[in-house]
């Protein structure tokens, strides 16, 4: 049986809730330590660059799966934040 953890995290001003499990919210951290951005500055930039088609947990773990597949060296640009790849990941599911 898989256990979730609900997290709830404030997006752009709004309080919303993702639910991972243990294994993905670590991932995640681990994303954000290797490419030194806070987790809520990358959950802000899957979210304004998701489809309108796609929920905010679904656009998630997508993006884990399209960053661990990649597996490039500096797959977000860490010295800009701004300028990060995420559009052209996750355009390819729209």
């Amino acid at each position: 049986m898989v256990n979730f953890i609900k997290r709830v995290i404030i997006l752009c001003g709004k309080r919303t809730t993702i639910r991972l499990t243990e294994f993905e919210w670590q991932t995640l951290e681990n994303i954000c330590r290797h490419e030194n951005i806070r987790r809520n500055k990358l959950l802000n930039l899957i979210k304004d660059n998701k489809s309108a088609k796609l929920g905010l947990t679904y656009a998630v773990r997508l993006f884990m799966l399209i960053y661990a597949n990649k597996n490039i060296s500096p797959f977000l640009c860490i010295h800009n934040p701004e300028t990060l790849q995420l559009a052209s990941l996750l355009n390819s599911i729209r």
